[in-house]
């Protein structure tokens, strides 16, 4: 117990290690390229802090727990939304353009409903995830298009990362996909030893685990002031968790999903994702009242899951 509770506290070293300089590196290849620090978000962020849900859902399908897999995703984009970002929000104001609630949010709208459409009959057919992977393509070559007003002022980095920015990028996915799993398989060793049960575990545990490095992120983000990356990494990554994700795994082998993921946790993820419209449509930005609002909820949420 004791070398798994040490574990645990290797991954999160790791994981925030790995975050920091994806941001860094992030941030350098936008200021080289003069891309916009939303745009980087949304695609080469949100691939990154994607990883590890991508390995948990790959690995739970091929051992044949579909539900730990789908649970994953619908966990992860609710704890994206109501733990990270707002986190990210009590620390600072998180701002938001009109490009951003007119582009990007209405794909995120978008997919999380196509999800729910398609495990309405409690399974995710291979067809589905090439639809979804299909989207996911679309979307990517959108952004690859996209042209956004580059506004940020470049910033002092170390001599490597300066030097070397995409090398930064792969070393701090490498340590988020690293950190990630050692915090997963630890954590899940802790569950199972407190009681915990499985069927709670892809919602709650591994959700928790799979979102820390869009937590991690998303507060690196706000903390070097780069308030557009942080909203456009948690967008991005419930984008790419559906699309990609999801389209990959269902390719690979079909998965059944059990009748709660539909009827419950489902429609929570996709109010998640509505609610969220009105409060970054409040003046362009979520406020940290707006912040201790969604992270109250999702308090409440995780001691449901554990109650039921």
């Amino acid at each position: 117990m004791i070398l798994t509770i040490i574990l645990f506290i290797l991954g999160v070293w790791i994981l925030v290690k790995g975050a920091g300089w994806l941001v860094d590196g992030a941030s350098r290849g936008a200021e080289i390229f003069k891309i916009s620090p939303l745009v980087i978000g949304l695609s080469v962020v949100a691939i990154g802090t994607s990883l590890p849900e991508f390995a948990v859902s790959l690995t739970a399908v091929i051992s044949g727990s579909g539900d730990i897999s789908v649970g994953n995703i619908i966990g992860s984009n609710i704890c994206n939304i109501g733990l990270a970002l707002a986190i990210a929000a009590i620390i600072s104001v998180v701002s938001v353009s009109k490009s951003t609630l007119k582009r990007d949010f209405p794909v995120m709208l978008g997919v999380t409903v196509l999800l729910l459409i398609f495990i309405a009959n409690r399974r995710l057919e291979r067809w589905e995830g090439i639809l979804l992977f299909v989207s996911f393509i679309c979307y990517f070559v959108y952004l690859s298009r996209r042209k956004e007003i580059f506004t940020q002022k470049e910033k002092s980095y170390p001599g490597w990362i300066r030097k070397y920015p995409w090398a930064t990028i792969l070393s701090g996915m490498i340590g988020i996909a690293v950190g990630a799993r050692l915090m997963v398989n630890s954590g899940v060793q802790i569950a199972g030893f407190l009681g915990v049960s499985e069927a709670i575990i892809g919602l709650s545990m591994m959700a928790i685990g799979t979102s820390l490095p869009e937590l991690v992120t998303s507060v690196v983000a706000m903390l070097h002031k780069e308030s557009e990356m942080s909203l456009g990494n948690i967008l991005g990554s419930n984008i790419l968790n559906i699309t990609l994700v999801l389209g990959c795994v269902s390719i690979i082998r079909p998965i059944d999903v059990s009748p709660r993921l539909f009827s419950i946790d489902g429609w929570i993820m996709l109010g998640y994702a509505i609610i969220l419209f009105p409060l970054l449509l409040t003046q362009y930005k979520l406020s940290r009242k707006e912040g201790i609002f969604l992270l109250t909820t999702y308090i409440i949420y995780f001691i449901y899951l554990y109650l039921s």
